[in-house]
């Protein structure tokens, strides 16, 4: 862990509630969060527990009913919509047990996409997707589709879009739910070896009970509260 006076994120009293017909359901219940410039954390929980709508939360795709996310001490929610999609686009990156790839795009167009949102030049941003792809493995995979690829290659072209713009935070959501035991490892030392050679925290969502303990920290979460874990 990168022990810092100052945590990248801050998480305070969330609370999420959603209508439904038989009234309000609680999905978070009051969480707090904290994680440190390079962290790697294991979300643990049963199937419902609130790991989703939290990662969504902190990754500000959906707001609290209540509470804050602060990262290098900016209240996230405070941002108006347009500042917020530009602060996500720059610091945040997800990656989802779906690998979610544009399947008319070859593997580089999809790594640029995030570039070209910032309005980054043609050039330089398949300079730098091509770059991101070399280090996952796939330089040679560049111009294939999505359809030409195995899963395990998907999921290293996900990683590497959403690596591509440089973020502070990845969220990962069961990033190797999909995948046999072996792609899955492969898979899950990349990560190890991007939170090692970049300091890139990392917050992943995970069944795995071997993949978690591998990692540095784990949270565990039940009805909708973190219930135990080594989290500072």
């Amino acid at each position: 862990m990168n022990d810092t006076a100052t945590p990248l994120l801050e998480a305070h009293n969330l609370t999420r509630g959603f209508q439904t017909e038989g009234g309000t359901v609680e999905v978070l219940k009051g969480v707090d969060l904290s994680l440190a410039r390079g962290d790697m954390v294991a979300l643990l929980g049963q199937s419902g527990a609130g790991k989703s709508t939290l990662i969504q939360i902190l990754g500000t795709l959906d707001r609290p009913t209540t509470g804050s996310v602060r990262m290098t001490g900016v209240d996230l929610f405070k941002l108006s919509r347009s500042q917020l999609a530009r602060w996500r686009n720059e610091n945040i990156a997800f990656v989802y047990q779906q690998h979610r790839l544009l399947p008319e795009f070859s593997a580089l167009e999809n790594v640029m996409l995030p570039l070209l949102i910032r309005r980054m030049g043609q050039a330089p941003a398949s300079k730098q997707a091509q770059q991101v792809l070399e280090r996952v493995g796939l330089a040679h995979r560049q111009s294939h589709r999505p359809g030409q690829l195995s899963g395990g290659e998907q999921q290293r072209v996900a990683i590497a879009r959403a690596l591509v713009g440089g973020p502070k935070l990845l969220l990962a959501d069961e990033p190797t739910g999909n995948l046999d035991t072996h792609t899955a490892d492969g898979i899950f030392d990349l990560l190890l070896a991007l939170n090692a050679e970049q300091q890139l925290t990392q917050l992943i969502v995970t069944h795995n009970p071997d993949l978690a303990a591998r990692m540095g920290r784990r949270v565990r979460m039940q009805d909708g509260q973190i219930v135990d874990g080594d989290a500072p």
